[in-house]
């Protein structure tokens, strides 16, 4: 027998069968992105909207400052998008670029689950489930700041999760770059520091002082983008493209210069979110009298975000997980429940404290497909009857959760806009809460369908002592609710668009 022949031959067989595998995962990594895209573009609106999500839709193009945290790193890739992607309207131009956002950590998820050893079919299946369950389509259809965080958290647990497998450099300095721009987008990625610990900890043999000195210092590179915020706002008050600066209180500012961060005291309100009284509430992490809530509130977030059948699948992952790589599902545990802690405790100074559950989400996800990573062999039918319960399930996810996709599309304020414009002077101050401040700011900054016109966020009368003497610069509206007008001699009724809204001319007394 010629045995230099039958070892050629197992050599070509090993390299064929090796490329068929890097070409079957390229193929899915591809449909881990292009599936949830697709689902996202469909369901994106293409108009303004409110609150915060109108502020994140027009701020980026301008290179203004949002409200606390300021996202310096979301505002800087924002404007760069938004700038090269010339494409229907700004407001959609932005809501894409967070489908895209969520539709890289799908991708992330994917990588992940496949450099843990889950097989291929199984990964895609266990992150079109995240994908389309129903908090993370209501924020991939939109311009939320946490799209980007999410994507680079996620990113800092893949490359944990390199580095805990096989100890190189590259993945820890990459961890903490990834960590950095995390941290750019939003420090709520503090909560990422219990997997960075556990990480190190469990790799502490091949710490040296060049990755541990290299992963410092590329970490505090990316946060030096909150240098931003004071340079920006210094900026703006130096040029005149905010005319509420002319006006007082420098706290109504939207849009531009919000908090005005070119201060001391205004860039720490701005990053610590101290004006929404967030800060305290940091304490209720590490009160042990909140953790048995906190818990059920990780539990709670699982089962409904998915159904029974994924948790069960997810909770048999975890256990063949921390049987064949415990030191990666230790970290991924420990994650998700600082992030289920963190959502938990910020709840009162968040609208939507949902959006901080993401993490948790994506986890679990990594759990499910998790199912699969004892198996050795793709051809092991185990592996695919998990593979096909993931799709199943990610089926019934998406028929079950296609009404989110149709309410985002329909999401549109542009009528106040209009009506604005219509009922408005040209060279006026509007003044109005901060939910319609961010959309008309936005007609009135960003797309310019509102031009010429002044917006201040405040709640109706709480300037009123400063409206005498702006009305002797420009006239002075105020909308507020049709429910609660204006019952005051110096406000003159104008009229309401019937959309619950109703504006007031400001009179001042003679």
């Amino acid at each position: 027998m010629d045995y230099l022949a039958y070892a050629r031959m197992l050599h070509g067989g090993y390299h064929t069968a090796r490329a068929a595998h890097h070409h079957r995962h390229r193929f899915v990594v591809a449909l881990a992105f292009i599936v949830p895209m697709l689902t996202y573009a469909l369901s994106i609106s293409h108009d303004v909207a409110s609150r915060d999500l109108a502020e994140m839709q027009g701020v980026p193009s301008l290179l203004g400052i949002p409200h606390a945290t300021g996202y310096p790193l979301f505002v800087l890739l924002g404007w760069l998008f938004s700038h090269a992607v010339v494409l229907d309207s700004l407001a959609y131009r932005m809501n894409l670029f967070g489908a895209l956002c969520m539709s890289f950590t799908c991708v992330v998820g994917v990588l992940t689950a496949l450099r843990i050893g889950v097989g291929p079919v199984t990964s895609l299946g266990a992150f079109l489930c995240f994908a389309w369950a129903r908090i993370v389509w209501f924020h991939g259809a939109q311009a939320d700041t946490q799209d980007l965080a999410l994507l680079f958290q996620t990113m800092t647990l893949y490359y944990l999760a390199g580095w805990l497998k096989h100890e190189r450099t590259a993945d820890i300095v990459a961890a903490f770059a990834a960590w950095g721009a995390a941290f750019a987008v939003h420090p709520i990625s503090i909560w990422l520091l219990p997997c960075v610990v556990v990480a190190l900890a469990a790799r502490a043999r091949s710490l040296t002082f060049s990755n541990v000195g290299a992963s410092i210092a590329i970490f505090i590179l990316l946060l030096g983008c909150y240098a931003y915020l004071p340079l920006r706002s210094t900026a703006i008050e130096r040029a005149p493209v905010d005319a509420v600066q002319m006006l007082a209180p420098p706290a109504a500012r939207v849009y531009w210069d919000t908090n005005a961060p070119s201060t001391e005291a205004g860039f720490v309100n701005e990053i610590t979110g101290a004006s929404f009284g967030a800060a305290p509430l940091w304490v209720g992490i590490v009160d042990p009298r909140n953790w048995l809530g906190d818990l059920r509130v990780l539990y709670r977030t699982i089962h409904d975000g998915f159904d029974i059948v994924f948790v069960v699948v997810m909770a048999l992952g975890i256990l063949l997980l921390l049987h064949r790589r415990a030191a990666i599902c230790i970290m991924l545990l420990v994650g998700a429940i600082s992030a289920a802690f963190t959502a938990t405790a910020l709840a009162g100074a968040e609208g939507d404290p949902s959006r901080y559950l993401m993490l948790v989400m994506w986890i679990a996800a990594l759990f499910a497909g998790a199912v699969t990573v004892e198996f050795t062999w793709n051809i092991d039918p185990r592996r695919w009857v998990w593979a096909l319960v993931l799709l199943g399930n990610a089926i019934y996810l998406v028929i079950a959760n296609h009404g989110v996709g149709g309410a985002q599309s329909a999401v549109s304020n542009r009528q106040l806009i209009t009506w604005a414009a219509q009922v408005v002077p040209q060279h006026s101050i509007i003044v109005t809460p901060w939910a319609d401040a961010t959309t008309l700011a936005y007609g009135a900054y960003a797309d310019g369908s509102l031009a010429n016109r002044t917006i201040v966020a405040a709640p109706p009368l709480a300037l009123a002592s400063q409206y005498a003497a702006w009305s002797a610069r420009e006239p002075v509206y105020v909308v507020t609710s049709a429910s609660k007008p204006l019952n005051d001699p110096r406000f003159r009724a104008v009229g309401s668009p019937g959309d619950g809204h109703a504006l007031f001319e400001y009179t001042a007394p003679r």
